[in-house]
């Protein structure tokens, strides 16, 4: 139960739905959701930090892929494999690298979907935030008609929330777009994989026929 009750106020903190109804926890409520609300700021600009990196890394791996499909191409063009079991082991280096392309794309996609949610979740937040600020000029201002400077500086708290909560949407959407681009990335990669890997079974058969061939005029 106190697990539960411990989830329960971090929901009323993240999204801003509690309705204290006195000085003190108004105070409390307002602080300790600016604390939190600076906190989740920090983590997702890290986390977009992360992205880009990761961004970056995809990139390469593709520059690194366009590479090595031009070797595999000349290979099968001027017939460089040599036999079809070197063939086969680069087939199975592009199905190995086609596998954990489909993975990450999986964890991506996660990862993406999940941060489209969170965004919902702040845009709930701000909206929230702004009834908030509405209710303190308003209805809860008896709440402190003999108490000015703890009003002052609810309403600061409550306004400093709103421009981190403003600066975290921002961040989120330019982080869906890293996640986006990544996916988009990831799935240019995995379509040469896989017409790379067609061409490597075409040239695999005939490499076996002409095999099998050379071994029968041998015989």
């Amino acid at each position: 139960e106190r697990y539960a009750d411990s989830s329960s106020e971090s929901q009323n903190l993240d999204e801003w739905i509690s309705s204290p109804t006195t000085v003190q926890g108004y105070l409390s409520f307002v602080d300790r959701g600016v604390k939190k609300t600076e906190i989740a700021l920090f983590d997702a600009q890290i986390e977009f930090q992360r992205a880009a990196m990761e961004l970056e890394k995809a990139k390469f791996k593709e520059f690194e892929l366009n590479l090595k499909v031009v070797q595999s191409w000349y290979n099968i063009k001027h017939q460089k494999f040599g036999s079809s079991d070197k063939l086969l082991k680069n087939i199975s280096d592009y199905q190995d690298v086609a596998a954990e392309c489909s993975r990450e794309k999986s964890m991506y996609d996660d990862k993406r979907y999940a941060v489209i949610n969170r965004l919902n979740l702040l845009n709930r937040s701000l909206s929230n935030i702004k009834i908030k600020l509405e209710e303190l000029t308003g209805k809860t201002r008896y709440m402190f008609r003999r108490d000015e400077q703890n009003y002052q500086h609810c309403l600061d708290q409550l306004q400093r929330a709103q421009l981190l909560l403003m600066r975290q949407i921002e961040l989120t959407g330019h982080l869906i777009e890293s996640y986006s681009t990544i996916l988009v990335t990831l799935g240019s990669y995995e379509k040469q994989i896989g017409s790379t890997i067609i061409e490597l079974q075409r040239a695999s058969l005939w490499q076996r026929r002409s095999e099998e061939h050379t071994s029968e005029l041998q015989s």
